[in-house]
């Protein structure tokens, strides 16, 4: 059985911190890994309010730099082997914003908190049978759309993520995926897993990045989630409220929203 807490997301719940941010726990028979850490200690006190362990994680993994995704890092002290991105510690910007939307934590600061960090550049084999997939250079061909963000504010170098990192864990089947945005492109990135893992994607755990997409973009997403041979989709975060609803009812498969607090329970 495989056990993920959703311990921080957008959407607000009654006696719990709510933000615009991800952060899962994972407990499965391989152990505990912590997935985002939102951009505060809102996954922190949530997890006490819920009664869920922080301690003796097995691993961290951070999807992406970007500050909704990593912030919390700073707030939590670990003896635990840390995954990042390569690039991580470099500025992120929304091109035309000059503030930096990229992690706010340094190298010498998650080191001092006790943090083993690992740079992930290719797919990597964690115990108990976790792996992360990267890589993500070729989007699909529906999804190649110019990039709103940036290394610099201008958009001079534009930032297309193809070192976002994603979780696949064991379940019967196949694996069960997790993502934090999904910046470069679901669909591929989907395919991607699929083709690194070689086995089934059962489930989707995690943002989609369609909060701001155009409804055929959402139901060109929303078909080809369909074609995916998935058993659930989990999706919140920065899907945006409207796609969910319109994802939900394209598809055949039970397509549930994330929020602060939800338990999923795979098998």
């Amino acid at each position: 059985m495989t056990r993920i807490t959703i311990l921080v997301e957008d959407s607000p719940v009654e006696g719990l911190r709510s933000e615009h941010g991800l952060s899962m726990l994972v407990e499965f028979e391989g152990g505990r890994i912590l997935f985002d850490t939102g951009q505060s200690d809102a996954f922190i006190r949530n997890a006490a309010t819920l009664g869920v362990s922080l301690d003796k994680l097995d691993a961290v993994i951070i999807s992406h730099p970007h500050f909704d995704h990593a912030d919390g890092l700073r707030h939590l002290r670990a003896t635990t082997p840390l995954y990042v991105s390569e690039e991580f510690f470099v500025p992120r910007y929304r091109i035309g914003n000059e503030k930096n939307i990229g992690a706010c934590c340094n190298e010498e600061q998650l080191r001092e908190q006790g943090f083993k960090l690992h740079t992930v550049s290719e797919t990597t084999a964690l115990p108990g049978e976790a792996i992360i997939v990267t890589g993500f250079h070729n989007p699909h061909p529906l999804e190649r759309e110019p990039s709103p963000f940036a290394f610099d504010p201008p958009g001079i170098q534009p930032d297309t993520f193809p070192g976002e990192l994603m979780l696949a864990i064991p379940v019967v089947g196949g694996y069960a995926v997790l993502g934090g945005c999904c910046h470069a492109g679901v669909i591929g990135m989907l395919e991607r897993c699929r083709r690194a893992l070689d086995a089934p994607i059962r489930h989707f755990i995690g943002g989609m990045h369609l909060l701001h997409a155009d409804e055929e973009r959402v139901r060109t997403t929303g078909m080809a989630m369909g074609n995916q041979q998935l058993e659930s989709l989990w999706i919140g975060h920065c899907t945006g409220k409207k796609a969910v609803a319109t994802i939900e009812k394209m598809l055949n498969i039970p397509v549930h929203r994330l929020r602060s607090g939800l338990e999923i329970l795979l098998t």
